[in-house]
C-alpha cells in the first residue's frame, strides 16, 4: 500500500504518512475511548445509585439575570417561602434565604415579562421562568452508613463508649506480644489509620462541612464520629477474625477478604464475591481521588501561590495600569503594557504547569519510598510522623480558637 501525502498548513511542505501507522493510531484511540467510556459508565452508575437522595422536598424558584446596572444586585436564585408566600433571594453563604430582599409572585411575573428572569427548562421539557426543583434529602450511602453505625452501637451496648479505656491500653502496648503473628504493632496500626484521617477528613472535610452547613454541621459531625466508632470497631474485628497469615509472616486481610470468606460461611458466596470485588474497585478509585490527587493538589496549590505571589502582584499592577492607559487612550502605553502582561501571563502559566508536574513527581517518589516497603515500612513511618502531625493539628486548632475567642 502506497504512503499518502500530508500537507503542513503552516509551511506547505508535503510529507509521507504511513497508512498502517495511521490505522494503528486510530485503533489505539478507539480502544482508549472505549476504556474511558466504560470507566465513565461504571463511575456514573455507582454515583447515581450511592448518592441518590431520598426524603427530598419540592421547591419553587426562579433565577434573576439582568444586565441593567440598577438591577444587578437582584441577580441570583430566588426561592419561594410557604410561610410568608414570598420569593426570597438565596444568599451565597450556606444558601440561606434573605429576610430583606423579597418579591411577590406578581413582581416575579413582571420581572419575567421585562426579560429579567433566566429561562429554565422544566422537568417536562418546557421552557419556563418559574419552575420546581427537588432539594435537601440525604444520599442513600449516608443513610446506609448511619443505619449501620446505629445498629452496631446498640447491638454491642455502646462499646464505643465503655470500651475507650481498653482501647487506650491496647495502644499503650499493654497487650503487645512480639511472638504473636502480625507485621505491625498496635500503635503502628493506629498511626497508619490516623495518617489518612488527619488532613483530608479533619481539616478539609470539616472546613467544607462548616462552610456549607453552618454550626449545625458540627453537631452532626460529632454524632457521626461517635456512632461511627462502632462501625470502625466492627470492621477491624472482622479484619482480624478472617485474616490469613502466610508462611513468610505476611498478613492478608481487610474487607475484600472478610466479605468473601464471611459471607461464604453464611452460605452467600456469590454475594460475598461480588461485594469483595466491588470494594476492591471502590478502594482503587478512592486511592486515586481522596488518597492522592486531593492532597497533592491542595498542598501543591498552596505552595504555588506562595512562589508566584510576587508575579501575580506584578500582574495585578500591570492590569490596573493597562486599564488606566485604555481610559486615557494612550496607544503606545497600551501596546507596551499589553505585551508585558501577555509575557508575564505566559511565564506564570508555564511555571504553574511545570511546577505541578515536578511537585507531583517528588511526592510520588517519597510515597514510593514508603509504600514499596509494604505495611511494615508504612507503619514504621507513620508512628514517627503522625504523633507530631496530630500535635501540630491540635495546637493550630487551639491557636485559631484563642485568636477568635471574642467570637466564640
Amino acid at each position: 500500500m502506497r504512503n499518502k501525502l500530508a500537507v503542513d498548513p503552516d509551511s506547505g511542505e508535503e510529507t509521507e504518512v504511513d497508512p498502517n501507522s495511521a490505522e494503528a493510531t486510530t485503533e489505539e484511540e478507539d480502544i482508549l475511548k472505549k476504556i474511558d467510556d466504560g470507566f465513565a459508565f461504571l463511575v456514573g452508575g455507582l454515583y447515581k445509585v450511592l448518592f441518590h437522595s431520598v426524603f427530598q422536598s419540592e421547591q419553587e424558584y426562579f433565577e434573576y439575570e439582568s444586565s441593567d446596572a440598577s438591577q444587578t444586585d437582584k441577580n441570583g436564585i430566588w426561592i419561594f417561602s410557604e410561610e410568608d408566600q414570598l420569593f426570597h433571594k438565596q444568599e451565597k453563604l450556606r444558601e440561606l434565604l434573605s429576610s430583606t430582599e423579597t418579591m411577590t409572585r406578581d413582581e416575579a411575573r413582571s420581572a419575567a415579562e421585562a426579560g429579567n428572569l433566566k429561562e429554565i427548562t422544566a422537568p417536562d421539557g418546557m421552557k419556563v421562568f418559574i419552575s420546581q426543583r427537588y432539594v435537601g434529602g440525604a444520599p442513600l450511602v449516608v443513610l446506609w452508613l448511619a443505619l449501620g453505625s446505629l445498629v452496631f452501637t446498640f447491638y454491642m451496648g455502646f462499646f464505643n463508649f465503655w470500651g475507650f479505656k481498653h482501647a487506650l491500653e491496647v495502644i499503650r502496648g499493654k497487650y503487645d506480644n512480639p511472638a504473636e503473628a502480625g507485621e505491625v504493632t498496635h500503635f503502628q496500626a493506629l498511626a497508619s489509620a490516623l495518617s489518612a484521617t488527619v488532613g483530608l477528613g479533619n481539616i478539609a472535610g470539616v472546613t467544607i462541612a462548616m462552610t456549607l452547613g453552618g454550626p449545625g454541621a458540627f453537631f452532626w459531625m460529632i454524632c457521626c464520629g461517635f456512632f461511627g466508632m462502632s462501625s470502625k470497631f466492627v470492621e477491624c474485628t472482622l479484619g482480624q477474625k478472617y485474616r490469613t497469615v502466610k508462611p513468610d509472616g505476611t498478613v492478608l486481610g481487610g474487607p475484600m477478604r472478610y466479605l468473601d470468606v464471611g459471607l461464604t460461611e453464611a452460605g452467600l458466596r456469590p454475594l460475598g464475591l461480588v461485594l469483595s470485588v466491588v470494594f476492591t474497585i471502590m478502594c482503587i478509585l478512592a486511592s486515586f481521588g481522596g488518597g492522592n490527587m486531593f492532597q497533592a493538589n491542595q498542598s501543591g496549590t498552596v505552595l504555588l501561590e506562595q512562589l508566584q505571589q510576587d508575579d501575580k502582584s506584578t500582574l495585578k499592577k500591570i492590569s490596573a495600569d493597562l486599564e488606566a492607559a485604555q481610559t486615557a487612550g494612550d496607544e503606545t502605553l497600551i501596546a507596551s503594557l499589553s505585551q508585558e502582561k501577555e509575557t508575564l501571563e505566559g511565564e506564570i502559566a508555564y511555571f504553574d504547569k511545570a511546577f505541578r508536574v515536578f511537585y507531583g513527581l517528588i511526592l510520588a517518589a517519597f510515597v514510593a519510598l514508603v509504600i514499596i516497603g509494604g505495611i511494615k515500612r508504612i507503619g514504621a513511618t507513620a508512628e514517627k510522623i503522625v504523633p507530631s502531625m496530630c500535635a501540630i493539628y491540635i495546637f493550630v486548632c487551639l491557636y485559631i480558637i484563642l485568636m477568635h475567642i471574642h467570637q466564640v
